[in-house]
């Protein structure tokens, strides 16, 4: 969730969304250590009906989601990409495809997640910092893998803010299932 300046953040409680009224990083599955991603139901998307994966789209009307519109071409051709501000906090989402996001062995590829939490992690610091931001460091940390045909969505919170810098960090969640976790610095642009 974002949250700039604001003394109540650290109390490790998220405000709201994924995760919320849980510890930050915490209430998230874990993939069983003893099954494979692919063996974990909780992580196969590919028996998903397009009916169901479709209802996994959060409407532009409910719940302020918006669709992504604009100039992020990149996002644009791999999206929809969803995203919402709530309550002082950032949310984005998408479901990704087979044909599009996956990689050979079936999982959402890795680098299409490192694009999607690049895309979440800078557009909370746009909105925290009410400009436009560019990315001078990601660090990505993969936990869990995920199949297509599941809703992919990243939590952000702002864990420092400076006159010309922004630093989130986020968390990667499918499912209930922790799939990665996302920090960075953002630059801010005057």
């Amino acid at each position: 969730m974002v949250s700039v300046n604001d003394p109540g953040a650290g109390d490790g409680q998220a405000p709201g969304g994924f995760g919320a009224g849980e510890p930050e990083g915490r209430g998230h599955r874990r993939a069983a250590p003893d099954r494979r991603p692919d063996q974990d139901e909780s992580l196969a998307g590919g028996g998903m009906s397009p009916a169901t994966a479709e209802a996994a789209i959060p409407p532009e009307r409910e719940e302020g989601w918006e669709r992504l519109e604009g100039d992020i071409p990149f996002m644009l051709h791999n999206g929809p990409v969803w995203y919402r501000r709530q309550g002082g906090g950032y949310e984005c989402g998408f479901l990704p495809r087979a044909g599009i996001h996956a990689n050979r062995r079936g999982f959402v590829h890795g680098g299409m997640l490192a694009a999607f939490a690049d895309f979440g992690l800078g557009h909370a610091c746009g909105f925290a910092t009410g400009g436009r931001v560019v990315t001078v460091q990601l660090g990505m940390s993969y936990v869990a893998a995920a199949r297509p045909g599941r809703w992919i969505g990243c939590s952000v919170e702002i864990a420092r803010r400076t006159r010309s810098l922004c630093f989130p960090r986020g968390d990667l969640v499918a499912g209930g299932v922790l799939l990665a976790t996302a920090s960075g610095v953002w630059k801010i642009l005057a």
